[in-house]
């Protein structure tokens, strides 16, 4: 899904690319709000699934990114927020 939106959107947060970049305070703003409204925290959702979302790991490049992050197993979910510029 993060390929995916990361197509269209060209900042998207957290960042694949850059996974020390600071998420800005508007868009860390904005991702705390849409997560609370759906009892998640920003960014990571820990255990959101209770267990693995698909059946195998994805295998795109980009999500693999995040699996330093995130317990695939424990079924954790990211919660991203795209800033589309001006």
């Amino acid at each position: 899904m993060y390929a995916v939106a990361a197509k269209i959107i060209p900042q998207l947060y957290p960042s694949i690319v850059d996974r020390d970049e600071t998420i800005p305070p508007d868009v860390a703003t904005v991702g705390a709000f849409i997560a609370e409204t759906r009892g998640m925290d920003f960014p990571i959702q820990t255990g959101a699934y209770g267990k693995p979302l698909y059946g195998t790991r994805p295998s795109h490049p980009l999500e693999e990114g995040f699996y330093g992050m995130l317990d695939y197993e424990r079924g954790d979910a990211l919660v991203c927020v795209g800033k589309i510029p001006e």
